[in-house]
C-alpha cells in the first residue's frame, strides 16, 4: 500500500486491476496477456482449507514466531496471502514457507529478524542440498546459470537480508538446485533447458550451449512467413546486440528501456521504421497509436474519465488532466473498511467510532465536522454492522438510524447548509461546505469528501493525502501497523473496552462458510463481468 498512482501504466492510465496493471508493464510484447484467476482457491478443497488456515495462523500468532514484527508489519495481508497461496499451489507446504519468507523479508526491512519458520517448514531450513548452505540472514544476491544468457549481470552485497539456501562463493544455481561451475551450467530457451556442450536447432539458426549461454549461428536460408505489414527478423543475420521482436518499438511500451534483452527470438515484427499497435497490425508513428485502459483499446483523441479527469489518448499515451478530485471512504457490513487513500482493513467495535473529523493535530478550521458510526452486534458470530451514523455540520447534528433519520440543532456552532434527499434504497446527505454521505438505511455507508479537505481530516477514513501509507494515525498522531491500535485509538466513548482481537465470520460459523462463498461468487461470474476489469472484485467477495 502507498501512493494512490500505483498502477499507472507507461501509457500513464491508473489501471483498474492488477492484471491489467501487470500486462500493461510486460517486457516481452510477444508474449500473451495474463488472464483474471476469478475463483477462490480454498473453496475447492475443505482439507487444504483446514490446512492453510492452522498453519497461516502461525502470521498472526501473538505469542508465536513472528509477534516481534506485528508491531512493525501488519500480519492480516500476509495471512491472507498465504490462505490463496497455499490453497492454489500444487506443494501447498512449498507455497505456505514462501509467504513465511516474504513475511520475515518484510520485517527484516522494519529491523525485526525473524529466525525460527517452525517445523512445517523443516525440510526447507533443515534440508538444504548437498552443495548449498542455509541461512535466516543471507545478504548477498545468488547467481544463476540463467543469469549468465543475460546481459543485467549485476550482483551487490547491500541489500536485506533473505531466507534460504545458498551456493558458496564461485558456483551457480542450475535449474536442478545444484551449485555447479560456470561450464557446466545448462542454458535456458523458450521453457526447455538444453545441457551444457549440446546443441539445437532454433528456427533458421544452429545454436551450441556454453557457459550457460546458447551461441548462435546461421543454419540455412529459410522464408518464413507473416501477417501483412510485418516482416520477418532472423537473428543470427544480426550483430549479438540487436534486439529482436520481443523488444520491438510498440505502441504499447514506449518507453526504451523497458525490455527482456536476455536473448533474441526471431520472428515476425513491424519493419524498423513503424510501431506495432498491439493489436497485430503497424502503425507509421506516434500519432497513429492507439492507447490501452482496463484491457480495452481507444484510438487517437479517444477518451476516457477518471474520477474528476479526462484522459485523451495522444501519441499512444493518455494526457490526463490534473484536477484534484473528491475520494470516498467505505464502510459497510461487518466492520469491513475502505480510508479515503484505499487502504484495506478490518475492524469490528462495539462503541462508537469517529469516522472522520477535521480540526486535526493542532489544526483550526471555521466549521466543525465529525461523522461518528455507532457499532453494535450483529447475527449471531459476534461481528459487528454499522447501525447509526451521526453527522455534525458546524451547530447541525443529524443522525441516520432505522432506516430514516433526525435533526439537531445545537446552541453553539457555524451555520452549514445542507439537504437531504431520498433516493431509491439510500438516503444522501450532500453539504455546501463539500461533504457528502451515502447510506443505505442498513449497514453501508459513504463519506466523500471534496479535494480542498486534502490533508485535514483525521479518523477512521485516515487523512486522505493521496498516501495509504500513512493511514493508521491514532487519535495522539502516531503512525502504527496494526489497525487494532489505530481503530481503538478513534473510540467516541472512553469508557467501551478496546477490541483485542479480529472475528472472522466464516471461522465463527464454519458451516456457513461455503454457502456463503456460493452466494457471494456471483461477483465472479457473467452478471458483473463487464466490471472484472475495472474493480477489484475480490475485495468484494471478502
Amino acid at each position: 500500500m502507498a501512493l494512490n498512482d500505483d498502477m499507472t501504466s507507461p501509457q500513464g492510465s491508473q489501471e483498474g486491476t492488477a492484471v491489467t496493471f501487470g500486462n500493461s508493464w510486460k517486457a516481452d510484447q510477444t508474449c500473451p496477456d495474463a488472464g483474471r484467476i476469478l475463483s477462490d482457491p480454498c473453496s475447492i478443497s475443505m482439507e487444504i482449507e483446514n490446512y492453510a488456515r492452522h498453519w497461516c495462523e502461525m502470521l498472526r500468532n501473538p505469542n508465536g514466531t513472528f509477534a516481534n514484527c506485528h508491531s512493525e508489519v501488519n500480519p492480516e495481508y500476509y495471512y491472507k496471502r498465504c490462505l490463496y497461496s497455499t490453497c492454489s499451489c500444487e506443494k501447498s507446504e512449498d507455497c505456505l514457507c514462501a509467504v513465511f519468507t516474504s513475511y520475515g523479508r518484510a520485517c527484516a526491512a522494519k529491523g525485526k529478524f525473524v529466525t525460527d519458520f517452525g517445523d512445517q517448514c523443516e525440510k526447507h531450513t533443515k534440508s538444504c542440498p548437498s552443495s548449498q548452505i542455509f541461512t535466516y540472514n543471507h545478504r548477498r544476491c545468488q547467481l544463476t546459470c540463467s543469469s549468465l544468457s543475460s546481459d543485467q549481470r549485476s550482483c551487490t552485497s547491500h541489500f536485506l537480508p533473505v531466507v534460504g539456501c545458498f551456493c558458496p562463493d564461485g558456483l551457480y544455481l542450475n535449474e536442478k538446485d545444484t551449485c555447479v561451475p560456470k561450464e557446466e551450467c545448462s542454458c535456458f530457451h523458450k521453457g526447455e533447458y538444453i545441457e551444457a556442450g549440446k546443441s539445437l536447432n532454433i528456427d533458421t539458426e544452429h545454436c551450441v550451449c556454453d557457459d550457460g549461454k546458447l551461441h548462435c549461428h546461421p543454419r540455412k536460408n529459410e522464408s518464413f512467413a507473416c501477417p501483412a505489414s510485418k516482416v520477418y527478423f532472423n537473428c543470427s543475420s544480426t550483430s549479438a546486440k540487436t534486439l529482436g521482436p520481443q523488444c520491438a518499438r510498440s505502441c504499447m511500451n514506449l518507453i526504451d528501456n523497458i525490455c527482456d534483452a536476455s536473448e533474441c527470438v526471431s520472428g515476425c515484427m513491424c519493419p524498423p521504421d513503424q510501431l506495432d499497435d498491439g493489436k497485430g497490425s503497424c502503425v507509421k508513428n506516434e500519432s497513429e497509436c492507439p492507447c490501452q485502459h482496463n484491457g480495452k483499446f481507444y484510438k487517437p483523441e479517444g477518451t476516457f474519465h477518471q474520477d474528476c479527469n479526462l484522459c485523451t489518448c495522444r501519441g499512444g499515451k493518455w494526457i490526463c488532466t490534473m484536477n484534484n478530485c473528491s475520494q470516498s471512504c467505505i464502510i459497510y457490513g461487518s466492520g469491513h473498511h475502505r480510508t479515503f487513500d484505499m487502504r484495506q482493513y478490518e475492524f469490528q467495535g462495539h462503541c462508537s467510532y469517529v469516522a472522520i473529523k477535521n480540526n486535526c493535530f493542532n489544526k483550526t478550521a471555521e466549521s466543525d465536522i465529525e461523522v461518528i458510526t455507532e457499532d453494535e452486534p450483529c447475527g449471531s458470530t459476534g461481528t459487528t454492522c454499522s447501525k447509526t451514523v451521526r453527522i455534525q455540520l458546524g451547530r447541525n447534528v443529524i443522525t441516520l438510524s432505522d432506516g430514516t433519520y433526525k435533526k439537531e440543532v445545537l446552541e453553539n456552532g457555524t451555520q452549514i447548509k445542507y439537504q437531504i434527499i431520498n433516493r431509491g434504497f439510500y438516503i444522501v446527505l450532500a453539504s455546501d461546505i463539500g461533504l457528502t454521505v451515502i447510506w443505505d438505511r442498513k449497514t453501508y455507508f459513504v463519506i466523500q469528501l471534496e479535494s480542498q479537505f486534502m490533508g485535514e481530516v483525521c479518523g477512521l477514513c485516515g487523512n486522505f493525502d493521496g498516501n495509504g501509507e500513512n493511514d493508521f494515525t491514532t487519535r495522539s498522531g502516531l503512525v502504527v501497523s496494526s489497525p487494532l491500535e489505530f481503530a481503538n485509538s478513534w473510540k467516541g466513548d472512553s469508557s467501551c473496552s478496546d477490541v483485542d482481537k479480529l472475528v472472522d465470520a466464516c471461522e465463527e460459523a464454519h458451516h456457513r462458510d461455503h454457502w456463503a462463498k456460493m452466494k457471494c461468487n456471483i461477483i465472479n461470474g457473467d452478471t458483473f463481468k463487464d466490471c472484472h476489469s475495472k474493480v477489484l472484485q475480490w475485495l468484494c467477495v471478502e
